[in-house]
């Protein structure tokens, strides 16, 4: 791979101190990608978004691209705190949304922190600090997946990538595309074990289930949506711990580029509102929709779930049903909207909603006939690990495995639409003191009111700090005076 760009030089105090960017790697295919998606949501929706949205979404992506261009640590922050700038200026409506976009700012520099922390235990230990160069093991390897975890906004992070449906392809599709890229890096460069692998794999696994859960607990409609593409983007942390991790990226790269698709997709589906006199667009575009969220043939995440399922299923059968089990419950608000879109007035599409439906479709049908393209920046052991998976299809080593990966992929859509047609009219299937312990809104009120106590007691102490030298002389004669009068005794 060609040298990269240097902003400017490393000095010899820091030498890993540095900018640099890689524009002949992942950047080309995986910008290309999100461009063309992000194009497609901007035609969908010509004329509704505000312009100061539309000015935001570029800053967002201009971010994403330095992120995925940079070459080492030190750029990666660079470009994440850019991102996170260009999300915090992108205006929403909603007040409640807006107010937890700063929490989501702060818990990305907590994400910052861990990054920074492990690229200094890198550089004392003598290892590169390039990406494609790092090998990630122990306590480093533990705190770059926890970045990259917050970094996807997944749950129980998800207040770090707050969003509604309209706004889910920038406020939560570019923050899961930029974290399954990290994701991708570190599987292709994980030499050794993660420290605390065995705890960590249990709260992925809780963090996958219950995401399902939640997005089952929730009123039908927008939230029920957002929490669906977070329990969908969840499969992506269980692959450090199923299989060979390098072996694991080609996966990781599927995973990641459905996921940000699905995020597009689901902001198209959202804001279309038309449908031809016995031709029913709207319920073709939600079943496009639920097509990527099961990752059925010809979909952009397809490989990546058959990878899935055969490495969760070779693992341990309880891997397996637990992605079986997630799948069914994530995809039930999504047959449910197939059924009400049979109900929507019929008026003619426009040119622009046209072009975005062939947008949108352009980049999943790239990836389909050239996937090379965006598995090369990553290293010949991608490369092989995706011819690998596309034989577990093809070539299945036994029957057993290839039974339940079809099954995986068959039951979860079939269960789904059942339990979606006998509770088509079901507002939720958990009761709502349960939804709203389960997706944490309550500790995150107790948290916020714990720290508007510690700020307002911050404030106190400052202002007192900044009385007159007359008051604190007067404090120092009282304190002295008990000081000599505990002497006396």
């Amino acid at each position: 791979m060609p040298n990269p760009v240097e902003l400017f030089e490393p000095s010899a105090i820091l030498p890993g101190l540095t900018l640099a960017l890689q524009w002949n790697g992942a950047a080309a295919p995986f910008g290309l990608f999100m461009l063309a998606l992000l194009a497609a949501r901007l035609m969908a929706s010509h004329g509704q978004d505000a312009r100061a949205f539309v000015v935001g979404l570029l800053a967002v992506a201009g971010g994403a691209l330095l992120f995925l261009a940079a070459d080492n640590f030190t750029t990666v922050a660079a470009a994440w705190l850019a991102v996170e700038l260009g999300l915090l200026a992108t205006p929403d409506p909603d007040v409640e949304t807006r107010a937890r976009v700063t929490t989501a700012l702060a818990w990305n520099l907590a994400a910052l922190v861990l990054w920074l922390g492990a690229a200094m235990m890198l550089a004392n230990s003598g290892s590169s600090l390039r990406l494609q160069e790092t090998t990630w093991s122990e306590l480093p390897a533990l705190l770059v997946f926890v970045a990259v975890w917050i970094r996807s906004g997944l749950y129980p992070a998800h207040a770090a990538a707050p969003s509604d449906v309209p706004g889910a392809a920038v406020r939560m599709g570019i923050p899961l595309l930029l974290g399954g890229y990290l994701m991708t890096r570190f599987l292709a460069a994980n030499q050794g074990a993660m420290a605390f692998a065995d705890g960590m794999s249990v709260l992925v696994a809780l963090s996958l289930g219950l995401s399902a859960l939640v997005t089952v607990s929730q009123w039908h409609g927008g939230n029920a949506f957002v929490w669906a593409l977070r329990a969908c983007g969840a499969s992506l942390l269980l692959l450090p711990f199923i299989g060979a991790a390098a072996d694991l990226s080609a996966v990781s790269v599927w995973l990641t580029l459905g996921a940000f698709g699905l995020a597009v997709w689901l902001s198209i589906a959202w804001s279309w509102r038309s449908q031809l006199a016995r031709v029913p667009l709207t319920m073709l575009v939600w079943g496009i929709v639920l097509a990527m969220a099961a990752a059925l043939p010809l979909m952009p995440a397809f490989l990546g779930r058959v990878g899935l399922l055969t490495n969760a299923y070779a693992a341990g059968v309880a891997w397996w049903l637990l992605l079986v089990a997630s799948a069914a419950l994530y995809l039930i608000p999504l047959w449910r909207e197939i059924f009400a879109s049979r109900d929507i007035a019929p008026r003619a599409p426009t040119r622009f909603e046209y072009a975005a439906l062939g947008c949108g479709l352009f980049p999943a049908l790239a990836l389909l006939v050239a996937p090379q393209v965006f598995l090369a920046p990553f290293g010949a052991q991608t490369l092989n690990g995706a011819t690998a998976e596309w034989n577990l299809l093809t070539r299945a080593p036994n029957f057993n495995a290839l039974a339940f990966t079809v099954a995986g992929l068959v039951v979860p859509l079939l269960f789904a639409l059942e339990l979606a047609r006998r509770r088509a009219r079901g507002a939720s299937f958990l009761p709502a003191s349960l939804a709203e312990f389960l997706d944490l809104s309550a500790l995150g009120r107790a948290l916020d009111r714990v720290y508007r106590f510690l700020r307002a007691l911050t404030l106190s102490g400052l202002a007192l700090l900044e009385q007159p030298p007359v008051a604190w002389l007067f404090f120092l004669a009282i304190w002295a005076a008990v000081w000599i009068t505990s002497l006396a005794r």
